[in-house]
């Protein structure tokens, strides 16, 4: 374990706390048999900070472009000698500023998530407050435990968003003999939605109604699964249907879009 470069202190007794889980049981445990304090004569010397991508919404963001009020940021982090999340020095944490405010910089480092072969490279995501009408900066900077920095720069605009979008809908297979798969791409007010299912028949007879609950990503793709069955758990009968899909946002605002279906 390499520690950050600000924990260098007077020598003194340590405390290493241990966790692990298997998703069935928690296991902990601590040692306190050793000393820390000073720094290692064999240091590295490393002086390239991380490298930092960001992005808003999701991954194919392009710098310039449109968001909602509150988009959520993505920022990728990668450094040959890890990524300092400690919180111990002053000035040396993941953050983001808004506008060159230091009264709208958000420190991230609790939302850093590693990749499984450790602190070297990993991704924070974290859900912006409210930001007004209009163009607007980040700052993205983050250090490495050497106290080296990276930073990355979006550009974007800011445009009011109420309703959610239904960009593209279909089902696959179609025509389907044992289920499928209902694929939906989202745009404009994503986040937490309403979704609802309903498949009819051509004269309108409710077959199946099926309702979720997501947390969406604005032009990413979203699967519900049908196994095809009706509401007394039957197979329902072949013949052309339609389905009705239903989007209702945070704002209580609804879409809604057609399409048909057909069942051998």
């Amino acid at each position: 374990i390499t520690l950050p470069s600000d924990a260098t202190q007077p020598y003194g007794e340590g405390k290493l706390s241990y966790y692990a889980e298997n998703g069935v049981i928690d296991a902990a445990g601590m040692d306190e048999r050793f000393v820390l304090g000073g720094q290692a004569a064999n240091n590295v010397h490393d002086f390239l900070g991380p490298t930092v991508k960001c992005y808003l919404d999701n991954e194919s963001f392009i710098n310039g472009g449109i968001v909602h009020e509150s988009p959520r940021l993505i920022i990728k982090l990668y450094d040959s000698s890890a990524i300092n999340i400690s919180g111990i020095g002053i000035g040396h944490d993941i953050t983001a500023t808004l506008d060159k405010q230091p009264t709208t910089t958000y420190v991230l480092n609790d939302f850093f998530i590693p990749e499984l072969d450790g602190f070297l490279k990993g991704k924070v995501q974290y859900t912006m407050p409210v930001i007004s009408e209009g163009s607007h900066e980040l700052i993205i900077r983050a250090w490495d435990i050497y106290n080296n920095s990276g930073q990355c720069r979006i550009d974007f605009k800011v445009v009011p968003q109420q309703r959610t979008e239904i960009i593209a809908l279909s089902n696959y297979p179609n025509p389907m003999t044992e289920g499928t798969v209902f694929t939906a791409q989202l745009g404009g007010l994503t986040g937490l939605l309403d979704i609802d299912i309903q498949v009819l028949t051509i004269a309108g007879i409710e077959v199946k109604s099926i309702h979720k609950t997501i947390n969406a990503d604005s032009n990413r793709s979203m699967d519900i699964v049908w196994d095809g069955k009706d509401y007394h758990g039957n197979k329902a009968i072949p013949g052309i249907y339609l389905y009705k899909f239903i989007v209702r946002n945070i704002l209580g605002e609804t879409t809604t879009r057609v399409q048909k279906l057909i069942i051998r």
